[in-house]
Parts: C-alpha cells; sequence; structure tokens
C-alpha cells in the first residue's frame, strides 16, 4: 500500500473530525453551563433545559457509537494491515 494516499486520507478524516468537534462544542457548553445555573438554584427551567441539552449530547454520543461500529463492522476503520 502506497504511504502518499494513506497519509492524505489520514490528514482529511482528521481535519473533518476537528471541524465537527470545534463546531458542536457549543452543545457541550450549554449544557454545563445550564447545569451549573441549575446547582446554584435560578429556578427550575434550568434545570429542565439541562436535562434537555444532557439528552442531546447523549443522543450526539450514542449517533457516533453506533456509527463508529457500524464503520468497524464493514472494516472501513480498525482494519488490520
Amino acid at each position: 500500500m502506497n504511504a502518499a494516499p494513506a497519509a492524505s486520507l489520514l490528514s482529511s478524516s482528521v481535519a473533518a473530525g476537528h471541524r465537527l468537534c470545534r463546531n458542536r462544542a457549543w452543545l457541550a457548553a450549554l449544557t454545563i453551563a445550564t447545569l451549573v445555573m441549575s446547582v446554584n438554584r435560578f429556578g427550575p427551567v434550568f434545570t429542565l433545559l439541562s436535562l434537555g441539552f444532557l439528552m442531546m449530547v447523549l443522543l450526539v454520543v450514542a449517533t457516533l457509537t453506533v456509527k463508529t461500529l457500524i464503520a468497524m463492522g464493514q472494516r472501513q476503520i480498525c482494519a488490520p494491515e
């Protein structure tokens, strides 16, 4: 296997993953902020908001886990050389 195409594929995958994490960091920050606000007793609104945002984060993590497991099963990632 030629190392140049593999390196190019790896760098593009890493760049795409970096863009995805950077663009979705607001969800994690918003979840943490609402959790802190709910702990500081600013009313039940922040408790409900923090639970909603936490469920969204869990949905994102579950979706990424399933997609990763599917890609592993199809030998798109974690394939032996």
